[in-house]
């Protein structure tokens, strides 16, 4: 879900990508953004992945923000 705290962060997103898992590794798939430097988090590439079997989502990882000083949109200012 998308907040209106979210959309100054999106306006850097420049491409999502999606990568599917290998047959012999595991079904899933990962989705890659790829934004620009920014004054939110370090970095300019975000994954998540998507882990399924027999059809069902069982897990998901995501990478691990390091979000700047007052930035993370989940805290309070």
């Amino acid at each position: 879900m998308v907040s209106e705290k979210d959309r100054p962060i999106l306006g850097y997103l420049l491409n999502i990508e999606l990568d599917l898992h290998p047959k012999d590794k595991s079904d899933g798939f990962d989705l890659i953004f790829t934004f620009s430097p920014n004054s939110y988090f370090e970095g300019t590439v975000l994954t998540k992945k998507f882990f399924i079997s027999q059809g069902i989502l069982v897990n998901t990882k995501g990478t691990d923000i390091k979000w700047k000083d007052a930035c993370d949109p989940t805290k309070k200012k």
